[in-house]
């Protein structure tokens, strides 16, 4: 008796559900089949590395900065990872230092996290009012 299956033993198998059928011959060429699955989980998180810490100056006048932008990068090992941050990049920020926390998320929803901050200073100079002389 013979017997083949189709995908062989020792395939590679994508994530998600794979359906494998066997077929048995005996010598006189009759056949039998039957079929299964192989399911793959993706279970692995993705990796998400976020931007260096970031320090600006506050804009003119204010005592925030608008528009700071920045990028975190996520990779996985199979296809479909997204990433968001919170602030989003574009926000404004306000004198001090701010936390922003970026979410990979892959296609099995498998997650991970990464932070930074944005650090706003104030540095434009105030002029005292100038007192007349008498």
């Amino acid at each position: 008796m013979t017997y083949e299956c189709s995908p062989a033993s020792g395939s590679t198998f994508v994530d998600g559900t794979n359906s494998v059928t066997c077929t048995a011959t005996d010598a006189s060429g009759n056949t039998a089949t039957c079929s299964f699955s192989v399911t793959v989980n993706d279970t692995e998180n993705p990796v998400i590395t976020c931007p260096a810490n970031i320090v600006t100056g506050a804009d003119a006048g204010l005592c925030s900065k608008s528009n700071v932008t920045y990028a975190a990068t996520a990779t996985d090992n199979c296809p479909g990872v997204t990433y968001t941050c919170s602030p989003a990049s574009g926000s404004t920020f306000a004198k001090g230092t701010n936390s922003v926390t970026c979410t990979a998320t892959d296609a099995s929803g498998n997650t991970a996290t990464c932070s930074f901050s944005v650090t706003v200073n104030d540095t434009e100079t105030r002029s005292s009012p100038v007192r007349p002389t008498s």
